[in-house]
């Protein structure tokens, strides 16, 4: 489930009756999702934050660090702190992790508990110039991407093996469409992916 409601002091977001968001000062939200069994719901910020609610409270019950590690920031030549705009947010199937897709490209991940060593990324990959989506593949150590490439290639799918080290986790890529994809899904029961598409020809 996904929100594009950008959200001041004074508002919330409502879902199934409940207000789960309240905001300190401007934070403006760019997308949500549930977790499959209890009642919580992660919310990607524009700013880059994460934070963690419960359904029916106002207040944050958790807050995740999109800090990345300083050896893979100098490897790709980008910032450290991550405050571009998340562009999907998703628990793996088992509820056990999280990942983010950044519009900068990475796809930062996250196992979903509240110890000291949960709130910081424990995986980070860079498949993408911009990344639009991505998806967990069954137990979840493999991951799909899409977006627009890093270089001079129409290979706008990628899939990635997060058991590997992060400079060298990519598995496959292959390309999709002209025009890019703009959501993607994967099939647990039938093993395939779902592609949507932006524009048709």
């Amino acid at each position: 489930n996904n929100s594009n409601n950008s959200n001041t002091s004074s508002n919330n977001i409502n879902i199934g009756g409940n207000n789960i968001l309240q905001s300190k000062g401007k934070v403006s939200i760019s997308c949500i999702t549930a977790h499959g069994e209890h009642s919580y719901y992660l919310c990607g910020s524009n700013s880059g934050d994460i934070i963690v609610k419960h359904v029916g409270h106002s207040q944050e019950t958790h807050h995740y660090n999109s800090v990345i590690d300083s050896s893979l920031a100098s490897h790709w030549s980008i910032n450290q702190h991550q405050t571009s705009q998340i562009t999907q947010i998703k628990f793996n199937e088992q509820g056990v992790r999280f990942g983010a897709c950044y519009k900068s490209g990475l796809v930062c991940l996250w196992r979903f508990d509240t110890s000291s060593a949960a709130i910081k990324i424990y995986e980070t990959i860079y498949p993408h110039k911009h990344c639009q989506d991505f998806a967990f593949l069954n137990s979840g150590s493999i991951l799909a991407t899409i977006g627009s490439t890093h270089h001079n290639h129409d290979h706008n799918i990628g899939l990635w093996d997060t058991l590997l080290p992060s400079t060298r986790s990519q598995i496959a890529s292959v390309s999709c469409h002209g025009g890019g994809s703009e959501c993607l899904s994967f099939s647990p029961r039938n093993q395939v992916f779902i592609l949507f598409f932006k524009y048709f020809f």
